[in-house]
């Protein structure tokens, strides 16, 4: 073809490196793709004749080489792409993820492929591709969305684009995004934990709202106490929100035990590494193991087999949308802040972590109970140590 210049020709005439009037400094390649009957047409990014005649020729093998494996050589779309990682990581649920961590990944991909473009080719991103990707985040939600929320996007995105990289699909690692503030904000956790006082009125207001003269109908009352008794489980135990749902009876064991001189009752808990979100087995001691046994009399000793959920009704897994919808009334009726502070259920274990701090427990204790580092730990709670130290320092009883 006349527009092409100065041809070089390999491997039966199947790889060529050439330059075109358009680009007459650059070194560019087309490779003969026999399966499909088109060309792969690829710069060579080099001024360099040597250079782009090894270039061109370690291309072409590694091209024939996917071919052998069943690859096409032909860039994938974004949805192509992503479809292919969500069904290698379904693979990991249940053994390194659990199945809500699947549904959020699908969810944060989804946003992305709305940003990119869903017919987008792969071979047309490069590593800069996302910089504006949390400007538009922000903008499409009216700038409600929230910086650790972005930042979860972003590692998601990226390790979707790694499995890419590594399965040859792209030809580099991560896109950069634009730099966030730090995600760990003191002042955001301390508006999302309850006051002493808080929980106070949280707990005093569930006894009516749970009680059977406030429930005439029998299943109201049973989900209203199975919503009392998941809230004093997470502010006694410190288990994550998915912790608990998927808590099996076999992974808890009430005893009694003498505490200065007192008979306390005691939980065993093993939280499994396919249910914890640091993926690691961890084993500790919780008070309050009488609320385990209500759970059980609750059920009449029913559904409370080894491989039933703690936290279920009539065999069934409670739902997060029942206890939301629950959640909301109490905090309407008590007047907290729901929303414009970020109350949820993780906000009783932001209470547990506060109050076990207040009470003399150490970063590295709490990290082997909640399963989370002492690095986290220092970083979300230190302004609990620090008031405790301050308080120390100034004890009358200090000589």
């Amino acid at each position: 073809m006349a527009f092409y210049l100065n041809e070089h020709k390999f491997f039966d005439d199947e790889c060529v490196v050439y330059k075109t009037a358009q680009s007459p400094k650059i070194w560019q390649c087309r490779i003969w793709i026999r399966e499909d009957k088109k060309y792969i047409r690829k710069s060579l990014k080099t001024r360099h004749l040597d250079t782009a005649k090894e270039r061109a020729k370690d291309l072409y093998l590694e091209i024939q080489g996917n071919i052998r494996i069943g690859k096409s050589p032909f860039s994938l779309t974004t949805r192509k792409a992503v479809d292919e990682y969500l069904e290698f990581r379904k693979q990991d649920v249940g053994t390194r993820i659990v199945a809500g961590r699947h549904v959020t990944m699908k969810t944060h991909l989804k946003h992305w492929l709305d940003f990119i473009g869903r017919e987008t080719k792969l071979d047309e991103l490069e590593r800069r591709s996302c910089l504006q990707y949390f400007n538009w985040r922000k903008k499409k939600t009216k700038n409600t969305v929230k910086d650790v929320t972005l930042k979860n996007e972003q590692s998601t995105i990226n390790a979707c684009w790694n499995y890419l990289y590594k399965e040859r699909h792209t030809n580099f690692e991560a896109f950069e995004f634009l730099k966030l503030k730090p995600v760990t904000n003191v002042d955001d956790i301390r508006r999302a934990t309850l006051t002493t006082d808080e929980y106070r009125e949280v707990t005093n207001y569930l006894r009516s709202y749970c009680s059977k003269k406030t429930n005439k109908d029998k299943d109201e009352y049973i989900r209203r106490q199975f919503v009392r008794l998941y809230i004093l489980t997470l502010a006694n135990t410190g288990l994550r929100v998915g912790e608990a749902l998927q808590l099996k009876w076999k992974n808890v064991k009430t005893y009694n035990e003498k505490v200065d001189g007192k008979s306390l009752r005691l939980a065993e808990i093993t939280v499994l590494a396919k249910t914890s979100k640091v993926r690691k087995d961890r084993y500790f001691i919780a008070r309050r193991g009488e609320l385990f046994d209500e759970i059980k009399k609750l059920q009449d000793n029913e559904f409370c087999s080894d491989d039933d959920f703690v936290f279920n009704i009539e065999g069934n897994a409670i739902t997060k949308r029942m206890l939301y919808w629950h959640w909301d009334k109490i905090c309407k009726h008590l007047k907290l802040e729901r929303l414009e502070r970020n109350l949820t259920y993780y906000s009783l274990r932001h209470f547990f972590i506060t109050q076990r701090i207040n009470n003399g427990a150490t970063f590295l204790m709490l990290s082997k109970i909640c399963g989370t580092s002492m690095t986290q730990l220092e970083q979300t709670y230190y302004h609990v140590d620090t008031k405790q130290l301050t308080d120390a320092i100034l004890s009358k009883n200090i000589a």
